[in-house]
């Protein structure tokens, strides 16, 4: 399955040997809401390596739910590209293209010399680009020779992941469960204190949240990372790689799972208390997170707290506020399920969304 591009990128792709009866469908998400749909959020940018790494994602996952064959014989390719225009451009003229298998992330990437070619020759560069990329996915022989200004240089890039993380990154169980391969723990060992998020990145007011419930709770811990999301395609080996390495330093645990949901993470973790932010608390109490039913949500809290799982609150601000568990109006068994770190023992104004919009910027 292939993302991005035109309609002339498209109809050249389904003319490579073999490619036409490879691809099941082609998409052209072309307009910015187009993109959106597709990926199912609003990336920072429209056209970046990692924007294309989603994409690639996205029809991976609809190619593998759409073919009757192994997981093992699709793949998803993506292009983005920004290229000559009419009006002149202020940014770089670029070309990203990613693509993912069952085993593989790969990622291709190239900033052209403005004003060095007209619009149909950009087009034609990355053309012939997406062809080679499709190859190398193909394990075909490169079907062009790229006509590179001496300023050029392409960058290729592909990670491939360890069979158990394939497993667990592709798998259908809701509540299956991965150590950090890098770190030699036993799977059946059972944390007890568990700080759930997507870490993009890990920054000092994590370490610190950490370090203040440890010190609270007296239990072991470890950080959780979910590799699949409700919203957005699911990580992928080259991002997964990323989000992982600062872990390498700690002296706490990673556990990467399947589990979504935190009544998935209760089922991951029975009787553990988990680190979460006033903010995310706010969404466990959302009935829009439970297709918009407050007697599924009340029935999520119940099972969480039958499987002996407690919530330990650090407050945050929001909206110009230091928001506290008083604040919540919260159903009477999640309150009870609470408690709360108090703000003389942790107060850190770090957002991860502005640290990841200033890296994009």
């Amino acid at each position: 399955m292939i993302t991005g591009g035109g309609t002339q990128l498209i109809s050249s792709l389904l003319n490579v040997p073999g490619g036409s009866d490879t691809v099941l469908q082609a998409l052209v998400p072309y307009s910015e809401a187009a993109l959106n749909q597709h990926l199912g959020f609003t990336p920072p940018r429209a056209c970046s390596e990692e924007t294309a790494r989603w994409m690639a994602m996205r029809v991976y996952q609809l190619a593998s739910t759409e073919q009757s064959e192994s997981a093992d014989t699709v793949f998803g390719l993506a292009v983005t590209a920004s290229l000559a225009s009419l009006q002149a451009k202020k940014g770089e003229h670029r070309i990203h293209i990613a693509a993912q298998t069952l085993s593989t992330t790969f990622t291709w990437s190239l900033i052209l010399k403005k004003g060095h070619r007209s619009r149909e020759q950009e087009e034609e560069l990355c053309q012939n680009m997406a062809l080679n990329a499709l190859c190398e996915v193909m394990q075909l022989e490169p079907a062009n020779t790229l006509d590179l200004h001496t300023s050029e240089t392409m960058l290729s890039h592909s990670l491939q992941g360890e069979e158990d993380l394939q497993q667990l990154l592709f798998s259908q169980n809701r509540t299956a469960r991965l150590f950090h391969p890098t770190q030699a723990l036993s799977q059946t060992e059972r944390p007890e204190l568990v700080f759930p998020g997507a870490f993009d990145p890990l920054h000092d007011g994590h370490k610190r949240m950490l370090e203040v419930a440890n010190k609270i709770t007296g239990l072991r811990a470890c950080f959780e990372i979910c590799v699949h999301n409700i919203e957005k395609p699911r990580l992928d080996f080259i991002s997964l790689a990323k989000r992982c390495e600062p872990f390498k330093e700690m002296p706490h645990n990673l556990v990467l799972t399947t589990a979504t949901k935190f009544v998935d993470k209760a089922r991951c973790f029975p009787s553990a208390i988990f680190i979460v932010g006033i903010d995310t608390l706010e969404r466990i109490a959302d009935p829009q997170f439970y297709d918009h039913s407050t007697a599924s949500r009340d029935e999520a809290i119940a099972e969480i707290d039958r499987l002996g799982c407690r919530f330990l609150v650090f407050g945050r601000m929001l909206s110009g506020e230091f928001k506290h568990l008083e604040n919540l109006s919260l159903p009477a068994r999640l309150e009870a399920i609470c408690s709360e770190v108090p703000e003389s023992a942790y107060r850190m104004d770090i957002s991860s969304t502005e640290l990841r919009n200033n890296r994009s910027g």
